[in-house]
């Protein structure tokens, strides 16, 4: 049940901007869970404890990328945020619930969007937006290619 995804590609990922990346994460995050709920409906364990194990690795990578040097106070929320559902993600596993993985889903959609909409921006033609958001931001790196 649990689907492999094509891999990214350590080319692929030297090329990416940081915020990019982010959103790469987010999306393997979200589909992980969307796999862990179909799993939940469809009664396979092995698939569900998959998925759950590979979303769990796709927060955790959320949160050792945060810079708490630079990001203060949000990184601080945010490593919270990303813990708290670290533990919520674990209820899907020992309860066998697939209204978790929603729950978790519409929790960090917006992240996920913010992200997206910068990246937009980095990437515009324009130069207007992007300009200006380059100069003011410098993300970690989300992904480690050691």
């Amino acid at each position: 049940m649990f689907e492999s995804r094509p891999h990214i590609t350590k080319r692929e990922v030297l090329q990416m901007r940081p915020s990019h990346m982010v959103v790469v994460v987010y999306d393997e995050l979200f589909a992980a869970l969307r796999e862990a709920k179909v799993a939940v409906e469809q009664g396979e364990i092995e698939s569900r404890c998959h998925a759950v194990n590979y979303a769990s690795e796709m927060l955790a990578l959320l949160c050792l990328c945060l810079d708490h040097d630079k990001g203060g106070e949000i990184a601080e929320r945010l490593s919270r945020l990303y813990a708290f559902a670290l533990v919520r993600l674990q209820h899907i596993n020992f309860y066998n619930d697939s209204e978790t993985a929603d729950e978790l889903i519409d929790l960090l959609q917006p992240l996920r969007k913010s992200w997206f909409e910068l990246d937009e921006r980095l990437d515009s033609p324009s130069g207007q937006a992007g300009t200006a958001v380059r100069s003011q931001y410098s993300a970690p790196s989300p992904l480690s290619l050691s």
